[in-house]
């Protein structure tokens, strides 16, 4: 199966000048939590101590410091420290977000499943599986985030409908979790969702399909002001189908918005090669935004990439896990639409 690198589909609505979301970077669910658990390196809780900027080669990346409050699994253990960078990141003047990444908050708890990948930990799904701790009443759950980004979630292939995420009581998760780690072959004996929240707190549960308008992706107000888009994908291990199916996306779009100039031009000429190096490369490589600069168009380019090839995707578990990444830049200029002022949206 082709893992598709979307630096795409997310954008091609909310990135022109309409008010409502489509969501790309994409998750197939696991079956259940302990399932999860199982396809993780690391299971742990853990505090956000400090947030900084790291400046690596492909940029600058958001690094916070978690310190172990307890481990379910994996080689961490309490009092232990772990570093979690962002897949967004600014490069020169430009700034570049990636839907569903995980954005920490200092001083919160939360529990992570987390893989490894080469020295790095990073939450398996992006934000979708991060649990952060509420208090109720005196009591203690874990509950998703409410501002977990633009994650869509896709059917499982072999078509079981997944556990729902929701709000649990703290210590019955946990031991469920270690329970299952300990005895992998045995059947999850998950919590169910926690009973009397009020509804402020368990606004997250059942959550599925994301749906809703906004464009804050951490960089306020964010639009294309010029909707002459080109839309192209990279050749390389790129699906036999591709074509056809782009083409079929291009033309939904344009029957169902008006105003909107997107151009599907096929495949990218020259193809474009990432560049992977340096220690923490960007998920779309270095050279992202001199290669789209390059093409006619300039900072009116979209590129869909595929197969993750600086591998910052964790890798599919039994087809589940996340499956593409969707993204953008956008700059600190701005412009004025409906009486508020949004920066403008460059490449994807």
């Amino acid at each position: 199966m082709k893992r598709f690198h979307f630096q795409l589909v997310g954008l091609l609505v909310n990135l022109l000048i309409f008010a409502c979301e489509i969501h790309a970077t994409t998750v197939v669910p696991f079956l259940h939590l302990g399932e999860l658990a199982l396809s993780s390196d690391a299971v742990v809780v853990a505090r956000a101590e400090m947030l900084d900027m790291a400046e690596l080669e492909g940029g600058r990346f958001e690094r916070t410091t978690f310190s172990v409050q307890r481990g379910i699994k994996g080689p961490m253990s309490q009092d232990d420290y772990f570093h979690i960078f962002s897949l967004s990141f600014q490069n020169g003047d430009a700034f570049s977000a990636i839907d569903g990444d995980f954005r920490p908050e200092t001083g919160k708890t939360y529990l992570l499943f987390l893989s490894k990948n080469d020295n790095a930990w990073q939450p398996v799904a992006l934000s979708f599986y991060v649990l952060e701790e509420i208090t109720n009443a005196g009591k203690a759950y874990w509950a998703p985030l409410l501002n977990n980004g633009s994650i869509h979630l896709s059917k499982r292939p072999d078509g079981l409908l997944p556990e729902p995420l929701g709000v649990f009581e703290q210590s019955a998760l946990e031991d469920a979790l270690l329970e299952q780690v300990i005895h992998p072959t045995s059947p999850w004996k998950g919590p169910g969702v926690a009973g009397g929240i009020p509804p402020g707190l368990a606004a997250a549960v059942h959550r599925a399909l994301p749906s809703g308008c906004g464009f804050n992706w951490g960089g306020g107000l964010v639009r294309w002001e010029n909707t002459n888009i080109n839309l192209q994908h990279n050749a390389t291990d790129a699906p036999s189908d591709i074509s056809t199916r782009l083409t079929n996306v291009h033309s939904e779009l344009l029957s169902n918005y008006e105003g909107l100039a997107l151009n599907y031009v096929g495949a990218a000429s020259p193809t474009y090669t990432p560049d992977c190096s340096g220690g923490n490369p960007p998920a779309q490589g270095n050279n992202l935004i001199a290669y789209l600069s390059g093409l006619p168009g300039g900072t009116q380019n979209i590129i869909v990439v595929f197969d993750d090839p600086c591998n910052r995707i964790t890798d599919l578990n039994n087809c589940a896990g996340a499956f593409a990444l969707s993204g953008f830049y956008w700059t600190v200029a701005s412009h004025q639409y409906k009486g508020d002022t949004w920066k403008n949206a460059r490449y994807g």
